[in-house]
């Protein structure tokens, strides 16, 4: 009997992060008929796309006319929001934008926020306990409206919990931090020539390294997190278990960790 309570013990240790961090894909783009769930207003061209994806190969690029438009993601595979958090979309910009998020149901009811879109690789979360006036078990399709010309990616649409180092770093990694201290002397802490800017590869299990360098020396650093081991990369960092790969291919992909 002990050892049946042990067995069950460690079977709920594996299985718990899989259902605490569990998410849901809308539309990733990996194949083709994902765009027969998209419609536009006139003027917009969209087709998929091998640039900037965040999960698999394949994204939606979307060339938006002078004066903007809106396109929408409509025959959603998963219509009952009730039990989610947020809506999350990976968007790659080649230049700073705006651009609005609406959900619509099967009402015609809407919620619309808008985004500060940065140049690069960009994580929306869109808060849907903020939709109040959603019937959020009849929801209908997505909407990404921009206000000019533009050309946009979208990929790795999916339906999650709010996941704070999005919101802070904008991408899938580890906080590094200088506020834990150790013991050390800060030999190059006052440099004749003012602080050194660094870009560093951190190993997943090794990132105090580059804070035990940054202790000692006037460093202004920024560390992407990644390693050889396809299982360390994907559930390496325990905040957002396997969030570094949502496609389950054992690499994390290059616009949801590293290179952001």
């Amino acid at each position: 009997m002990k050892k049946l309570y042990i067995f069950l013990l460690i079977l709920c240790i594996v299985l718990l992060p899989a259902k605490l961090y569990s998410q849901k894909i809308i539309a990733s783009f990996e194949d083709q008929n994902d765009l027969l769930n998209i419609q536009s207003t006139p003027g917009i061209d969209f087709s998929r796309s091998t640039d900037f994806p965040a999960l698999g190969a394949h994204s939606c690029k979307a060339v938006f006319p002078e004066k903007g438009g809106t396109l929408f993601l409509s025959n959603l595979n998963t219509s009952n929001w009730t039990s989610e958090e947020v809506l999350h979309l990976f968007i790659w910009s080649n230049e700073t934008t705006v651009i609005d998020l609406v959900v619509e149901d099967s009402l015609k009811q809407t919620f619309i926020n808008q985004y500060s879109i940065k140049q690069g690789a960009n994580h929306v979360q869109l808060s849907l306990s903020e939709a109040k006036k959603l019937d959020l078990k009849r929801i209908k399709s997505i909407g990404i409206v921009a206000k000019k010309k533009d050309v946009l990616y979208f990929d790795y649409v999916s339906l999650d919990q709010f996941q704070p180092v999005l919101a802070k770093l904008g991408r899938w990694d580890a906080e590094y931090s200088t506020k834990i201290k150790t013991q050390h002397y800060p030999w190059g802490s006052d440099l004749a020539s003012g602080t050194i800017k660094s870009y560093s590869i951190s190993p997943v299990f090794d990132g105090r390294g580059i804070i035990e360098l940054a202790e000692r020396l006037d460093l202004d650093f920024k560390v992407a997190t990644i390693g050889r081991s396809d299982g360390a990369n994907r559930w390496g960092c325990g905040d957002f278990y396997e969030r570094r790969d949502p496609g389950g291919r054992g690499i994390p992909s290059p616009h949801s960790s590293a290179a952001d």
